[in-house]
């Protein structure tokens, strides 16, 4: 009786190890866009207390219109501190799926005031940055530091 307990917690032992090896081995991994690391500047900081939402906004370097964007729930915290956002092809939408992808992007963040999608709006708070390239290693530094107004 105890060699068949035995041998069914060992069986289930190495059910359980195969099943993690597997998911370790052959999920797929998400496709990385860039790895934005969002601030706030001194100056927004107590202005940051009530936003929720942030959007990410990619663009081609060559071109005013937006190429792609994601949004995501975000909290701001005590210190005005802010979470890392990983961008990655399965969290954008792309606008025109017929351009090609940017090679040289600027990568536009804003922190939304009221979590609606379309241009900045009062209450907003925004930063970018340029030269970033599609699926770069290095992390892409994003200053929050305009507060837009009107």
């Amino acid at each position: 009786m105890k060699n068949k307990k035995f041998v069914t917690i060992l069986a289930g032992i190495v059910i359980f190890i195969g099943i993690i090896y597997a998911a370790v081995n052959f999920a797929e991994k998400p496709s990385i866009v860039v790895k934005v690391v969002p601030s706030l500047s001194t100056e927004v900081k107590s202005m940051a207390t009530h936003h929720s939402v942030i959007y990410v906004t990619l663009f081609d370097e060559t071109t005013p219109m937006p190429y792609a964007a994601m949004r995501e729930v975000i909290s701001v915290g005590s210190e005005g501190k802010l979470r890392d956002i990983l961008v990655t092809e399965e969290k954008i939408q792309v606008m025109n799926p017929s351009r090609p992808r940017p090679s040289s992007m600027r990568v536009k963040v804003r922190l939304d005031a009221d979590g609606s999608a379309g241009p900045d709006q009062p209450g907003d708070i925004t930063g970018e940055t340029r030269g970033i390239t599609w699926g770069q290693e290095e992390q892409a530094q994003v200053l929050l530091d305009k507060f837009i107004v009107e």
